[in-house]
C-alpha cells in the first residue's frame, strides 16, 4: 500500500559565516501523513464531504482512531460507531464501508494527500503543518499529492538565509512525466528555463508544480542540480496503485489455510440449561456455544454454517443427544436429554466469515500520453549573435 506520500526534507547545516559557507546535507525525511491528524481534530471540518472522509478511512490506523476518539468525531467517519467503541471495531466498520461502495484501499489511500490538499479547509490544516515541518532548518524540500494515476502536483519549499535568496535548479533528467504548466513550454524541466544553460531560478518560500505521468503504472524519477548544492540527487514519486473491484465473499479458511472448525465439550449436562422435564425421568437440557465469544481470536464475526451433535465423555447409556444441531449465526446449538449425571455432549461446529474479493482493475493503456520531441538546440545560434 504502502508506499506513502512523503516530505523529503533536504537540511543545511549553517555555520557561523551564514549559508554560504554551509555544508548541505541530507536531512531526515517527513511524512505527510503525520499531518493528518490536524485534519482529523479540527472541530471545523465538514466530513459530510464523502471523498474526504473515504480518504481518512483509508488511512485509519490506531493513532487516528485515538485522535477521532479524544475530538469526538468517530460517530462522524462510520456507520455503528459507539461511545465505548474499540479500534478493532472500528477498523472493520471503515472497511466495510469501503468495500461495500467500491472504494480502493490503496488507492484511496496514495491519493489521499491531494484530496485534503485540494480541500480549501483541509488543505490550509495540511499546508500550514507542512509549512511549521520544512522551516524547522533551511534547505530546500519537496512534498508530492498524487492527484489521480495520470496527474500528480510537486511541492517545491525552499527556505534560506537571507530571505529571499534564490535557489537555482537545472533539470537533468523528468522520466514518465512531462510538466504541463505554462502551456506545456518547458516539459522537461520543473521551472521555466530563463537562462542558456538551463538553470531556472527559484525565488520565495514555495511553487507548485502540475506533472502529468506517461505510464500510470511506473514511477516518476526526477534528477535535478542545484546552486547552492544542496546534494538534492533525485526526486521519486511512485505508481499509483490499481484500482480494485471489490465482491462480497466468504471466508472459510484463516490465513494460515485452516478451516474455522472447533469442538466444544459441554461441562456435565445436570448443570446445563433445563428446557422441560417430562416427568419419567427424561430431562431435556441444551448447550450452546458463541463462536465469537468462545474463540475471540478466530470466531470474531463469525457465522455458523453446520453443527453437529454427540455424545461424549464416559457413561453413555441413559441419554441421548439429538445429531441435527441449530445455528443462528455466531450461536450453534445442541439439544438432548439424560437421566442421571454425568453424562457430556460435544459439538463439533464450522463458521465462516463475511468478507470482500478484490482484483486490481488495469489502467487503460490508450489514455496514455506521449512524450514531446525535443526540440533542436538554437544555443549555437544564439551564441553566434
Amino acid at each position: 500500500m504502502l508506499s506513502k506520500p512523503s516530505l523529503m526534507f533536504l537540511a543545511v547545516v549553517v555555520g557561523l559565516a551564514g549559508p554560504s559557507s554551509a555544508l548541505a546535507q541530507h536531512g531526515d525525511s517527513l511524512d505527510v501523513q503525520s499531518c493528518y491528524s490536524h485534519i482529523l481534530v479540527d472541530s471545523s471540518m465538514d466530513w459530510s464531504k464523502t471523498s474526504l472522509r473515504y480518504a481518512m478511512l483509508s488511512l485509519w490506523n490506531r493513532d487516528l482512531y485515538e485522535q477521532a476518539k479524544a475530538s469526538n468525531s468517530l460517530s462522524v467517519m462510520y456507520a455503528g460507531a459507539k461511545l465505548d467503541d474499540t479500534y478493532e471495531h472500528s477498523n472493520e466498520e471503515r472497511l466495510r464501508e469501503l468495500y461495500l461502495h467500491q472504494e480502493s484501499l490503496d488507492y484511496d489511500r496514495e491519493t489521499a494527500s491531494s484530496r485534503f490538499f485540494l480541500d480549501p479547509q483541509a488543505g490550509k490544516i495540511l499546508k500550514d503543518c507542512l509549512d511549521a515541518k520544512a522551516r524547522y532548518g533551511y534547505g530546500f524540500s519537496t512534498v508530492y499529492y498524487q492527484d489521480d494515476e495520470r496527474s500528480a502536483t510537486l511541492e517545491l519549499i525552499w527556505n534560506w538565509a537571507p530571505e529571499n535568496a534564490p535557489l537555482r535548479i537545472h533539470t537533468t533528467n523528468i522520466r514518465n512525466a512531462v510538466v504541463v504548466d505554462d502551456d506545456g513550454t518547458h516539459p522537461r524541466h520543473l521551472l521555466r528555463v530563463t537562462e542558456q544553460t538551463g538553470w531556472e531560478t527559484f525565488r520565495g518560500h514555495d511553487k507548485l508544480i502540475t506533472l502529468q505521468r506517461l505510464d500510470p503504472n511506473k514511477n516518476i524519477v526526477i534528477n535535478i542540480e542545484t546552486d547552492p548544492d544542496v546534494r538534492a540527487t533525485h526526486i521519486t514519486i511512485p505508481a499509483v496503485p490499481k484500482k480494485q473491484d471489490c465482491k462480497p465473499s466468504t471466508e472459510t479458511k484463516d490465513a494460515f489455510g485452516q478451516e474455522y472448525r472447533q469442538t466444544a465439550t459441554s461441562p456435565d449436562v445436570n448443570i446445563l440449561p433445563r428446557d422441560s422435564d417430562d416427568g419419567h425421568g427424561h430431562k431435556f437440557v441444551h448447550f450452546t456455544v458463541d463462536v465469537a465469544a468462545s474463540y475471540p481470536d478466530i470466531g470474531k464475526d463469525g457465522i455458523v454454517s453446520a453443527v453437529s451433535c454427540r455424545k461424549a465423555g464416559t457413561s453413555l447409556d441413559y441419554y441421548e443427544v439429538f445429531p441435527q444441531g441449530e445455528k443462528s449465526g455466531s450461536v450453534a446449538t445442541c439439544r438432548g436429554w439424560f437421566e442421571n449425571a454425568g453424562k457430556l455432549i460435544a459439538m463439533d461446529v464450522t463458521w465462516f466469515k463475511k468478507g470482500y474479493t478484490c482484483t486490481n482493475i488495469d489502467w487503460p493503456a490508450d489514455e496514455t500520453i506521449s512524450a514531446p520531441a525535443p526540440k533542436p538546440s538554437n544555443k549555437s545560434s544564439k551564441t553566434a549573435g
